[in-house]
């Protein structure tokens, strides 16, 4: 059967392998799932999915069908067998079967024998083997899947009151946008997603690792703490040795303990380090990082286990202390407070555990060439990989992390939250050495949900007492416990901490403004609505045309088409996103045309938004919009799309995100120069302003400036003195052109009177000269006589443009390069304007 371009997209041959101890037996590859489902058993991949394996076996060729969930509704077993162990380990000794991750309710026999059970994908399952249970060889491992429905609803069965939202999902344990979601499809995987393996019973090994920063003094001198958890296989004393270095220069310390056999014991150690070198957001210094090494040793010297991990020096708060008009959001690393500017990151994929680092990264480089300081890793996706993290320490990008809980009241039985707590200590021993972890939040949207949409509607009194108390246990004693337990970062409850039904909801606490898009407000309510943190607002738009053409089965943007509407999950998206671009541009006048639309109306809003939270500082202190990326390459909210390529509104964020930032804007019929600065030290930063004619004749000559920002927003009216150039901007025959330079680039913005609706561009045919160099780089030089509105290249190969959906003004000749992902690739460019012939 012929996989679609979708299923090829989807199915990624190159798996995540998470890295296995030496003393350990691997045992990833190639397995076996056998269900009744199938009439025989077929190859599948550990770590993989049992979709995985039906899509190259041929029983699934597209993943945007509702029919794709029967799979999910059956049984499966992964079987390993005839496999043997190696020379000098005796299958008479006990030992431990290691499940990195398991999707997620599973039986696991080793030879007829049962080893335990698994029901949570979040956790990592150590299951006993009792001595005699191996074979030398020929062993047969199975791990037994339940259906996630079928599960969830004998887990329903249990529950003592209901469970408002969607009571399915929440029971499980799982990725919540498995279950989909209004930007990503209804698959609900099953299989084993991480590494698989043997290791001896009496391994000595190092859990929870973290050197931590308890105090800096002067920038200079820092007090730091080691803490790591031995699981030990050793009785007797030890030595923990640690080491603690950077390229100038190293240093090393040690102390002694006792340890038992089979035991845990916490081990800790606190010194001062000198002359440090602390670790910055990337905007405001270098994020350094030092190199730790903590090996134990036995009574004899012989080392027992060893860690290595790096660390960055520096403290980080969430500022809620009141104010006058409610109460302050703001992050403060190393005593400084920062804006914060970036995004919410969902999983990268479906079978996000089989991506390639490579993949998963790419988004966050995409994000961190935008100037973004701040991810906000959402709770309905999963944990990232560890490489997530060690990206955002290596290049000084903050983290908000959410436990794996949205929009959903969940259950509050001791088995849940049993499962819960283990989940969140392993989850945050695992996290907490990471420099860029900044916050802890308990959930998203789920008080918000109880509170304002309407969940508690049709309950009686006790049972909204029992779902509340649930919520009270969960997220207002498990998890703040677990996180003031193990970590010296605050925990958040809920985001929002406020919804926007509630009028202090821009006064204190983290806000998503929806008004925009549910509610079909105005872009301009924005400038009204500003909060002290806003951590959540978006607009959808379609993906890119290249990605259309090439992915999605119909190959065409025609939201008539039963295919097209697939790849649409909102029920009013298509309405919302067109009710939206008529009140700026005009009708497209094709289905593609249309679809490059929504990316402009997308860009223009939440630029717009970005603009007016930045404008607010101090009083507002960040912003992430709603969404980096996709999953699939779905109609959605992201301006990265699910095949990688970024939307207009990435494209603009390098400018609207820059830590030094100036435009113009209309404001009360008037013009407006306005600026900011986040790098936390005054810039002067030269600028040309210039006002031209539609034929690209100087009305003006330019004119040069100097702009000194500091902390405080500027804000300056821009006065037209000559009554004739105020009456050919009013027209639309005339327009600004502010030009400035920060940091190697060259920021343009081209304002006009009226939106492109009521405008007169005239017709314009930009051409193209393309040159290809050695290395594989496309230099295009576009030029046109007639000024050219939001001019988008597209690449028949995924890569990078320099710039993209540009003005280009007539008698223009601009040089965009193109660095294609593949360095062999042919590429065949395509171009687009708002008024291109």
């Amino acid at each position: 059967m012929k996989l679609t371009p979708l299923a090829l997209l989807l199915l990624t041959a190159c798996a995540f392998v998470a890295p296995v101890n030496a003393q350990t037996l691997d045992l990833d590859g190639q397995w076996r799932l056998e269900s009744d489902a199938l009439t025989e058993s077929i190859a599948a991949k550990v770590p993989g999915y049992i979709h995985e394996a039906l899509l190259t076996a041929g029983h699934i060729a597209d993943l945007n069908d509702e029919g794709i969930q029967t799979w999910s509704r059956h049984d499966y077993a992964y079987v390993f067998e005839g496999f043997g162990l190696p020379a000098g380990w005796s299958p008479s000794g006990a030992s431990v079967l290691v499940l990195e991750g398991v999707d997620t309710f599973a039986e696991v026999w080793l030879n007829g024998t049962k080893l335990g059970g698994c029901n949570n994908y979040f956790r990592t399952w150590r299951l006993p083997i009792e001595a005699g249970v191996l074979q030398a060889d020929g062993n047969r491992l199975e791990v037994r899947l339940r259906s996630p429905f079928a599960a969830g609803e004998a887990l329903l069965k249990k529950q003592a009151h209901p469970l408002p939202g969607e009571p399915i999902r929440a029971v499980a344990r799982k990725p919540q946008y498995h279950y989909g979601w209004d930007w990503g499809p209804k698959i609900t995987p099953m299989g084993i997603h991480g590494s698989v393996y043997l290791e001896p019973a009496d391994l000595t090994r190092f859990e929870g690792e973290e050197l931590r920063t308890v105090s800096i003094e002067n920038g200079q001198q820092a007090m730091l703490d080691v803490n790591a958890i031995v699981n030990s296989g050793y009785t007797g004393k030890v030595t923990l040795e640690i080491t603690i270095a950077d390229a100038e220069r190293k240093r090393s310390f040690a102390r002694e303990a006792i340890v038992s056999k089979g035991q845990r014991t916490e081990l800790n150690h606190r010194f001062e380090l000198d002359s440090i070198k602390l670790w910055w957001p990337h905007d405001l210094g270098l994020p350094h990082l030092y190199n730790v090494e903590l090996r134990l040793l036995d009574s004899t010297e012989a080392e027992l286990a060893r860690s290595a991990f790096k660390v960055g020096i520096r403290t980080v708060e969430l500022d809620t202390s009141p104010d006058d008009e409610g109460a302050h959001f703001r992050f403060v690393i190393n005593g400084k407070q920062h804006f914060m500017r970036g995004a919410n990151l969902i999983p990268a994929g479906i079978f996000e555990r089989s991506l390639s680092d490579e993949k998963v990264i790419q988004n966050l480089e995409a994000a961190r060439a935008v100037h973004m300081n701040m991810l906000r890793i959402w709770g309905g996706g999963v944990y990232e990989r560890d490489t997530v993290y060690a990206w955002c320490d290596a290049n000084g990008v903050l983290v908000w992390q959410d436990f794996m809980y949205a929009c959903a009241m969940y259950p509050g039985d001791d088995d849940f939250i049993a499962n819960a707590t283990q989940e969140a200590i392993e989850q945050v021993l695992r996290l907490r050495k990471h420099p860029s972890i900044a916050l802890w939040c308990g959930n998203n949207e789920n008080s918000e949900g109880w509170h304002r949409w309407g969940w508690q509607s049709g309950l009686s009194d006790s049972e909204k007492t029992a779902v509340w108390r649930s919520y009270r246990v969960l997220f207002k004693e498990v998890l703040p416990a677990v996180v003031h337990g193990f970590h010296n970062i605050h925990y958040w409850e809920s985001s929002p901490s406020l919804g926007r039904g509630d009028a202090l909801h821009t006064t204190r606490g983290d806000a998503h403004y929806w008004g925009v898009w549910h509610d079909a407000e105005p872009f301009s309510t924005f400038n009204q609505k500003v909060p002290r943190f806003m951590s959540e607002f978006g607009f959808q738009s379609m993906p890119d045309i290249e990605t259309i053409e090439a992915v999605w089965e119909s190959g065409s943007a025609d939201t008539s088409a039963a295919a097209v509407r697939g790849y649409q999950k909102h029920p009013r998206g298509f309405k919302l996103m067109n009710d939206y671009m008529l009140r700026s541009y005009s009708p497209a006048s094709s289905s593609h045309d249309w679809a490059y639309q929504t990316q402009l109306v997308q860009r223009d809003g939440i630029v717009m938004g970005i603009r007016a939270h930045r404008m607010g500082k101090p009083r507002c202190m960040g912003t992430l919009y709603w969404q980096l990326n996709d999953c699939w390459p779905g109609i959605s909210w992201s301006s990265i799309d699910g095949a990688g390529r970024w939307k207009a509104l990435h494209y603009a964020l390098k400018q609207a995100y820059a830590p030094v930032s100036v435009w113009l804007e209309h404001k009360d019929g008037k013009v407006r120069m306005c600026a900011v600065n986040d790098l936390g030290t005054p810039v002067t930063l030269p600028f040309t302003l210039r006002f031209l004619g539609m034929d690209g004749e100087n009305i003006t000559r330019p004119m040069p400036y100097s702009l000194t920002v500091d902390d405080s927003p500027i804000e300056q009216q821009i006065d037209i003195h000559d009554v004739q150039f105020a009456k050919l901007y009013a027209n639309g025959a005339a327009f600004f052109v502010l030009e400035y330079p920060f940091r190697g680039e060259v920021y343009r913005q081209v304002l006009f009177a009226r939106e492109p609706l009521a405008m007169e561009f005239g017709s314009a045919s930009p051409e193209m000269t393309i040159r290809k160099a050695p290395n594989g780089t496309y230099t295009i030089a576009v030029e046109t006589s007639v000024f050219a509105k939001d001019v988008v290249l597209g690449a028949s190969a995924e890569g990078a443009f320099s710039q993209n959906y540009i003005d280009i003004l007539p008698k223009e000749r601009l040089s965009i390069t193109f660095t294609p992902n593949s360095a062999e690739t042919d590429v065949k460019f395509s171009l687009r304007c708002l008024n291109c012939d």
